[in-house]
């Protein structure tokens, strides 16, 4: 009979010695997790974005201000219909330019049944100034989103010059050439609009269906695109970039700059056609910038 309570005592010195290993980890993890610094917000690249974003300090170093940003298809998807309105950042950077963020709220503006998605290639952004958050709180139609190219290029015919390096290696117009194949794509994998952010939208396009910008009389632009879901014309233009691995390169829109004078400063307090179309059409961000900046 004595040894008993001897196993009872045991039992209850073994319970108490796992009682306080247990809170003395807990204590433990709680000082560690106190302790130590926030880690960097950092993209782990697969392997073309490691030469296509080559030299992006966001993605080399982090940023303690950095955001992620939701994913594409994972965490939000357009709907299948002519609903959508698309712009896209190519580059790398997390930082939109505001004459990117006014492109942004105009086409939200006199689109409000419409839902404008602003595409980033790089998964993070840095709203420094809350611009996104002041879109946010003014327009209810916005979603910044980052994508996986991969998914989005995968079922379409550009799915084998994406998975090449032609469109990537020896020219200095990658990133031109993303943007040239992500636009056709998007429209014919959801349908709606796609618009460059270098424009700004002046009035609501909903009287027009499946329709490309001119830029003369005998010449179109990939600046604008408009189509239904699946549209062949957009899937044969899909074929031929694959094929031939050229893209024909905005009234409803003002089309402001291009490649060769997208860093020109435009000064913030002046009087240009685009100073005057900012204040009208993209007034949020272009009060923001105003005020943050001597430049837009």
């Amino acid at each position: 009979m004595t040894g008993r309570p001897c196993i009872k005592l045991l039992a209850i010195i073994i319970l108490v010695t796992c009682l306080i290993i247990s809170l003395w980890t807990i204590s433990l993890d709680y000082r560690m997790t106190r302790d130590v610094a926030p880690s960097k917000t950092v993209e782990i690249l697969v392997p073309w974005k490691k030469q296509y974003c080559a030299g992006d300090s966001a993605y080399s170093t982090g940023s303690d201000t950095l955001q992620n940003l939701p994913l594409m298809q994972r965490e939000m998807t357009p709907k299948v219909s002519s609903e959508n309105i698309f712009l896209i950042e190519s580059t790398c950077s997390p930082h939109p330019l505001y004459r990117s963020w006014c492109s942004v709220e105009s086409w939200a503006a006199q689109h409000p049944e419409k839902t404008v998605w602003f595409i980033l290639v790089s998964p993070f952004i840095d709203d420094v100034t809350e611009v996104r958050k002041s879109l946010f709180s003014q327009y209810s139609n916005i979603r910044i989103v980052t994508s996986n190219l991969e998914e989005i290029f995968s079922e379409t015919p550009l799915w084998e010059l994406f998975n090449s390096d032609k469109w990537l290696r020896g020219t200095s117009w990658a990133k031109i050439n993303l943007s040239d194949m992500l636009r056709v794509a998007l429209v014919w994998k959801w349908g709606g609009i796609y618009a460059d952010t270098d424009s700004i939208c002046i009035r609501s396009t909903l009287n027009l269906t499946d329709a490309v910008g001119m830029e003369s009389d005998s010449r179109i632009n990939n600046a604008i695109l408009i189509g239904q879901p699946r549209h062949k014309v957009f899937r044969m233009l899909m074929e031929d970039i694959q094929k031939n691995f050229r893209l024909f390169n905005a009234s409803y829109v003002l089309h402001f700059w291009n490649k060769f004078t997208m860093n020109t400063p435009v000064n913030a307090k002046g009087h240009s056609i685009l100073n005057t179309a900012a204040k009208t059409l993209c007034p949020v961000t272009y009060n923001i910038a105003t005020l943050n900046s001597n430049f837009f």
